[in-house]
């Protein structure tokens, strides 16, 4: 949290609205102690409801009288919204993000130990991997967690210049709460995320932490000595693309090359 907060004050965003969903790793206490966070909610529900927060956190904004409004999620670091101000439209869609694989099971998360990235961004521009942002609303309705918006005053304009940096998973044991809690929430209210109801299902079966291991060796292995289509297309499978993103994943690798490169945050550089 703090790593996030100290690189988006670096590249110029002056304000936060934090939503505070039943953490219990001091989220609160650290964002609380920036004086840039300006608001938090706290939310105590289980439903994992993420777009009816983040819809709340946008209207909230509009008192602060922002030029613009971005959502992004405590484990993104964003960076090209220089580009925002050339922009006409009134709202944006962001459709790469660059993933970062986790490179060891163990608790915790060090952005210079997981600084290696895939880059593979021909495939990675869909609607489902947008995140968005927008000019002040009192009307704006967040869709999918924060993938999409509605409400928006005109085009919205869909750009690979403005850009994140993911880290969706650090560890094993952040796989398991998404898996269980996570997976178990959505269900309730009658959602669906593909990937943690496989890695729910790969849990109760006893797989999980072996398919975990495995992927990640397969990652080390290939920072090393370079990549291979097969196994890279199992890990984007694995931590991105659900049950059945297999074959998509591959018929995109027939028409590019992906590339491992390297970044961390500006705080940690």
């Amino acid at each position: 949290m703090a790593d996030m907060i100290e690189h988006h004050i670096n590249i110029g965003i002056d304000a936060f609205i934090v939503t505070n969903n039943r953490s219990t790793d001091k989220t609160r206490d650290i964002a609380a102690s920036y004086k840039e966070v300006f608001k938090i909610f706290d939310e105590m529900d289980n439903t994992h409801h993420q777009e009816a927060h983040v819809t709340k956190m946008a209207r909230y904004a509009c008192k602060l009288k922002p030029e613009w409004i971005i959502h992004l999620d405590a484990d993104e670091f964003w960076g090209g919204l220089e580009f925002l101000d050339e922009v006409k439209e009134n709202g944006v869609a962001s459709t790469i993000a660059f993933i970062h694989p986790p490179v060891t099971p163990e608790w915790g998360f060090d952005a210079h130990e997981q600084r290696f990235y895939l880059d593979m961004k021909e495939i990675q521009s869909s609607m489902e991997e947008s995140k968005v942002m927008h000019r002040p609303n009192e009307n704006i309705v967040i869709q999918h967690g924060n993938h999409w918006m509605d409400n928006v005053e005109g085009p919205i304009l869909r750009t690979e210049r403005v850009y994140r940096h993911h880290y969706p998973l650090r560890c094993f044991q952040q796989m398991i709460v998404k898996a269980y809690i996570g997976h178990k929430a959505m269900v309730s209210r009658g959602a669906y995320c593909g990937r943690w109801g496989m890695w729910h299902d790969l849990h109760e079966e006893g797989k999980l932490e072996g398919e975990f291991n495995r992927i990640l060796s397969n990652w080390n292995e290939m920072i090393k000595t370079g990549l291979n289509k097969e196994l890279m297309a199992e890990m984007v499978q694995f931590y991105a693309g659900g049950p059945d993103g297999l074959e998509r994943v591959l018929a995109g690798l027939e028409t590019i090359t992906p590339e491992i490169k390297e970044w961390t945050p500006l705080k940690a550089q």
